[in-house]
C-alpha cells in the first residue's frame, strides 16, 4: 500500500478506537460532538486515519488526549 492510499485509508468505529487505544464509546461519544474528525456513513462513524493522525498529535501537544 503507498503513502496516498494509507493516508486515505477510512476506518470504522472499531477499528479507529484501537488506532487511538481508547475505548469505542469514548471515541463515539466524541465523534458525535465533533471533537474528533469524522464522517458519517449512514448512521455510523468513519474515521480517515490521517486525519485522526493530525487530532492526536494536535491533542498531545496541547496535553488533552
Amino acid at each position: 500500500m503507498n503513502t496516498i492510499e494509507q493516508d486515505q485509508r477510512v476506518l470504522t468505529l472499531a477499528e479507529a478506537a484501537q488506532f487511538l487505544k481508547v475505548s469505542e464509546r469514548t471515541l463515539w461519544q466524541r465523534a458525535k460532538s465533533g471533537e474528533v474528525p469524522s464522517f458519517r456513513l449512514g448512521v455510523q462513524h468513519r474515521f480517515l486515519i490521517s486525519q485522526l493522525e493530525a487530532w492526536a498529535i494536535a491533542q498531545g501537544k496541547d496535553g488533552e488526549l
